[in-house]
């Protein structure tokens, strides 16, 4: 079984969504549940249509498997799939007490043993979100959520199906992702396709790391 699949020329880590004790999301509210783009888009879009049982298959095995022939799969895996980039959570999230099993993929993923490898991702767990500020942007719902923080941010916008990217200290470059193309709010020209490849290389959107 794979452990990764395509998800806009990444390799993508699909959990299975959902509160607890069935779904990993742990941290999500009425808004983003009612919302989610993995309900709302799965008879259409290919890419995220896996089956539950194998996203709780794909979930069992990070958990259970040894960290380091995870991390070999995950090296394998994205080498079949082309792509460099690692993308945390398609669908689901980090449950708190799972946290210290993807922590450890992650350092061991970090450390350079197996490649160059670009993690990226979206989460609502907040604690793995402060321990990996270059890797993970933090879900939520509105721009209040954000209090005194400083990071990245995803605000979404769930009647228009789009994601806001916000950082307190600088305006994101191609700041509106989804659900078709990633956009600048303030400069209609950098409109294009949905590319998380071309956007690492330009250094936009959630790569907009400064």
């Amino acid at each position: 079984m794979k452990i990764l699949r395509p998800f806009a020329t990444t390799a993508a880590v699909f959990f299975p969504e959902g509160k607890l004790p069935d779904g990993t999301c742990e941290f999500a509210t009425k808004k983003c549940s009612k919302g989610c783009y993995i309900k709302e888009d799965y008879e259409y879009d290919e890419e995220i249509s896996i089956p539950m049982v194998e996203k709780k298959e794909i979930y069992i095995d990070f958990i259970t498997r040894p960290t380091l022939s995870i991390c070999y799969s995950i090296q394998q895996e994205l080498a079949e799939l082309r792509t460099s980039i690692l993308h945390w959570f398609g669908s689901g999230d980090c449950v708190t007490n799972e946290m210290g099993r993807i922590v450890a993929i992650i350092r061991m993923l970090k450390s350079g043993s197996f490649g160059k490898i670009t993690q990226m991702g979206f989460t609502r767990n907040v604690k793995l979100w402060e321990l990996y500020k270059d890797i993970f942007v933090l879900s939520v719902d509105d721009k209040k959520d954000i209090a005194y923080r400083t990071g990245m941010f995803a605000i979404a916008d769930y009647e228009k199906r789009i994601t806001r990217l916000h950082n307190p200290l600088y305006k994101v470059r191609s700041d509106l992702c989804g659900p078709y193309s990633c956009r600048d709010s303030k400069d209609s020209s950098m409109e294009r396709a949905i590319n998380c490849k071309a956007c690492l290389r330009l250094k936009l959107c959630c790569f907009d790391r400064r």
